[in-house]
Parts: structure tokens; sequence; C-alpha cells
């Protein structure tokens, strides 16, 4: 991408880019000015960033998350992206902290839960 005019247009939901081509006249038929593409962009890599689900964040940029003693505490995290089913986390999660990804119906921060592993949530 050589260049992108910096906004969204409301109405479309489109951003106006310009991409450099290497070869556009290679293939048939050839690409020219002003068609609509659909692309992927590759952007950096960032390492040790966590990824959650989707459902396990709550309204307020929340998760649940399960301290030592089994209980379910609130973490208001910072969210870098938003990927589909998938939210990568780019503070608010430490490396190894169990994240709540089932659905609970009535819920409190510090009430004790029995946690149960997803493999075995899966088959039973």
């Amino acid at each position: 991408m050589v260049r992108s005019e910096g906004k969204i247009d409301q109405r479309t939901r489109m951003i106006r880019v310009v991409v450099r081509v290497d070869k556009p006249y290679a293939k048939r038929p050839p690409l020219a000015i002003g068609l609509f593409v659909r692309v992927e962009i590759e952007g950096r890599t960032v390492p040790d960033m966590a990824v959650i689900p989707r459902s396990a964040l709550h309204q307020g940029n929340v998760v649940w998350v399960l301290d030592k003693e089994d209980r379910i505490r609130f973490r208001k995290i910072v969210v870098a992206r938003i990927d589909g089913e998938t939210v990568q986390i780019q503070e608010g999660l430490s490396n190894g902290e169990t994240v709540i990804i089932s659905g609970l119906k009535a819920i409190t921060d510090g009430m004790v839960v029995r946690p149960v592993p997803v493999e075995e949530a899966k088959q039973g």
C-alpha cells in the first residue's frame, strides 16, 4: 500500500487506497485504475499478545479471570484488535492466567467456582 485517504467513507464503509502492483498487466484481464478489489493486508506481528475468544469479552472491555482461590475476578483490559471471533489483548492479562470462556447467568466479582477445563466441558 502506497497511501490511503486516512478516513472511512461513512456511507459505504470503505476506504480509498493506492497500492503498487508488480506487473499489473501480466494477468488477463489486466488491472485498471478505479477497480474495486478484495484484499488482505498483512500487518506486523506482535509477540506474546494474549488472544481470547470474542465470547469471553464482556461489556466495558471486561474479562472474567480465575484467581488462585478459584474466585472469579472482573478484569478491565485494553483491546488491541477484534478479528472475527477472536480478540487480541494489548494489556490487562498476564501470561498463564485463566480466562473464563463459558457463559454464566448470575455472576459476581469474587464468586467461588469449580473450574472445568475446556476439554472436559466439551465431552460432558
